[in-house]
């Protein structure tokens, strides 16, 4: 075997170890160069792959928080409907109480019962979910106070006026829905306890702790308050339902200041109950005045405002 090797060998021109010695080396870096690019490559493959799965998680999460908003986008759309449903209901019950042209009398108890369901429906309009239970308030201003005077069903009965007793009362100058008053700016808290406005009320046992408030005026006389208590922080779109629901209810007090110009009687028969201050009597008064010297549609509107 070492002989037919040795003669081979002897057989290879010299110059061939030469060629060899030059391209084995060559050979060798470009295998060693293959070598690392397909390591390279490989480690680049799981790098990504690694990152990917990394990311799914952020994804996954991201995925998540769009299905959630557009849950509560829905939750939001569906409110509205409902808002839009029971805002047009009472609108038309008001449209028909201007269009009967009934005595006083008449004219009070239904503006009275328009008035609470009106309160009724914003309690219910502005659920986030089903089973939360809002309430809402009419408040009239009178003496420096603010007297409950209509109330949803998540008010207790002694909150509310009846049997002579003038129900829950608010300092003007001392509460959260006594800010809106002086200011005529609708407010929203999302925690009661920690707006400077708010005292707490000792014989309370509920556990509201967020509100809205919305003024309600005539032209440019202030009269009340509209008042949403939550359990639970509301949103920007209850705040807009109950500016909505507060529209109405000075609809329904222009209407009824209105037949009240046209039967020239007393504030106190007009409004009884709904504890009038002097100034609010007085202006409602030189309106209706007006109003009654015009004779025209035009001035019976600015009697309303």
């Amino acid at each position: 075997m070492d002989e037919i090797l040795t003669g081979i060998l002897s057989q290879v021109p010299a110059w061939s170890y030469q060629v060899i010695a030059l391209l084995l080396p060559l050979t060798i870096t470009t295998g060693m160069i293959l070598i690392l690019w397909k390591f390279h490559t490989g480690v680049r493959w799981y790098a990504d792959t690694v990152a990917r799965e990394n990311r799914l998680p952020k994804v996954m999460a991201e995925l998540q928080a769009a299905r959630e908003e557009a849950a509560r986008e829905k939750s939001v759309a569906w409110k509205l409907l409902a808002t839009i449903s029971n805002a047009r209901a009472c609108l038309d019950c008001l449209h028909h109480l201007e269009q009967e042209n009934a005595e006083l009398p008449e004219a009070m108890v239904k503006v009275a019962g328009l008035i609470q369901r009106v309160v009724e429906a914003c309690a219910t309009d502005v659920k986030r979910r089903p089973g939360e239970l809002h309430r809402c308030g009419l408040w009239f201003e009178s003496q420096g106070y603010l007297f409950l005077q209509f109330g949803s069903s998540g008010f207790s009965p002694e909150y509310l006026p009846n049997h002579g007793s003038e129900g829950r009362r608010l300092k003007v100058e001392q509460s959260i829905a006594g800010n809106c008053f002086r200011r005529q700016t609708a407010i929203k808290v999302d925690d009661v306890e920690e707006d400077p406005d708010f005292v707490k009320n000792e014989g309370s046992t509920s556990d509201y702790s967020a509100m809205l408030c919305v003024p309600v005026t005539i032209g440019f006389t202030p009269y009340g308050v509209l008042t949403v208590d939550g359990l639970c922080p509301l949103q920007q779109e209850d705040l807009q339902i109950s500016r909505l629901y507060a529209t109405i209810i000075e609809g329904a007090l222009a209407y009824l200041i209105d037949i009240w110009g046209e039967n020239d009687v007393s504030t106190e028969k007009a409004f009884p109950g709904l504890s009038l201050s002097k100034r609010q009597q007085k202006k409602i008064e030189e309106r209706a005045q007006a109003a009654r010297k015009a004779g025209c549609e035009l001035a019976r509107h600015l009697a309303m405002g």
